[in-house]
């Protein structure tokens, strides 16, 4: 099995939908890759406009520790994309999700991004994430037109609904039904398999509570985990799901467990996802200071050298969307 790591590289805790953008959490990336080189574990880092744009990146990229085993591949927060043309009274408020902009608009602040990223790595990029996992089928050909061959913004079992984006808007979307396995995406749908060349490669998202871990299995659902009461119920029961993802509540034997039930399901992969804002004190909600950061920097460790001594290799999106068979 592979371990994928992704980092959300962004602006300084975008919560708070401050009108001054910042990204100082980049000087914090060191060591994380520090930690991602002790054990071969290649994190892709996927980045924003403003992370581009900024002299720290520069920094970043010619420090010891960035050398060699990782992958740079983009994240659209359209509320800092140029061209900045309004969808809602207050984009940098509301944060529309990328699906949500007029097309036209999605593909021209899509080409700014791949262009700026493109130019100052020396080669084209392959590998995206909407930001807030505002992902829709129709984003699609735009990905596929700039030279794109794997997405990762589904999130399989999570309905986003209820999240608004623009406040006119429907909400997210729903990836309740998405399968838990890379598929080829379908033209008309984000959560089912089709002839598309864009990859998909799910966030890892699993029940872990026997007998619950069987509602896993490749998308094949039979009770749909959205909003309505059972689903609720049901989602209490089954002690879940839980997401392969650092939240500052969860373990290193909740991840562990994520892992182990990924592994039973025999997938092919695990991905874990974080914003680079998270690896800062103070740079998000979530480690507000030091001392979160060292409980997180523990997990994280106590992850890894479990995965490395169960043989687990790691891998970027763009590695493992060359050589996986679906």
């Amino acid at each position: 099995m592979d371990l994928i790591i992704t980092i959300d590289t962004e602006a300084d805790n975008a919560w708070a939908k401050d009108d001054n953008i910042s990204v100082n959490n980049l000087k914090y990336l060191p060591r994380f890759q520090a930690l991602c080189n002790k054990y071969n574990y290649p994190p892709t880092y996927l980045c924003t406009y403003e992370v581009f744009k900024s002299p720290l990146f520069y920094n970043l990229l010619s420090s010891s520790e960035f050398q060699s085993n990782y992958e740079i591949g983009t994240h659209l927060h359209p509320w800092t994309t140029p061209p900045f043309v309004p969808v809602t009274k207050n984009d940098n408020y509301y944060h529309p999700f990328p699906y949500e902009l007029p097309r036209d608009l999605f593909f021209n602040k899509l080409e700014v991004l791949t262009t700026i990223a493109s130019d100052l790595i020396g080669e084209k990029m392959t590998s995206y994430r909407a930001g807030r996992w505002g992902f829709g089928a129709s984003d699609i050909n735009g990905l596929v037109d700039l030279g794109y061959k794997v997405d990762c913004s589904v999130t399989p079992l999570i309905n986003w609904r209820n999240t608004l984006g623009n406040p006119n808007g429907e909400g997210g979307p729903d990836f309740v039904s998405a399968p838990n396995l890379p598929y080829y995406l379908s033209w008309d749908d984000a959560c089912k398999k089709g002839n598309s060349p864009l990859l998909e490669v799910p966030m890892t998202i699993l029940f872990t509570h026997y007998p619950f871990y069987k509602i896993n299995r490749f998308g094949e659902i039979n009770n749909r985990l959205d909003n309505t009461f059972m689903g609720k119920v049901l989602a209490k029961i089954a002690g879940g799901p839980l997401w392969f993802r650092p939240f500052p509540w969860q373990t290193a034997y909740d991840l562990i467990a994520v892992y182990k039930t990924a592994k039973y399901l025999k997938l092919p992969y695990v991905e874990m996802m974080i914003h680079s804002s998270e690896l800062m004190p103070g740079g998000s909600p979530y480690y507000p200071d030091t001392e979160s950061i060292e409980r997180l920097y523990s997990v994280l460790e106590n992850v890894f050298t479990y995965l490395e001594k169960d043989g687990v290799s790691g891998t970027t999106l763009k590695k493992f969307a060359k050589r996986i068979t679906v």
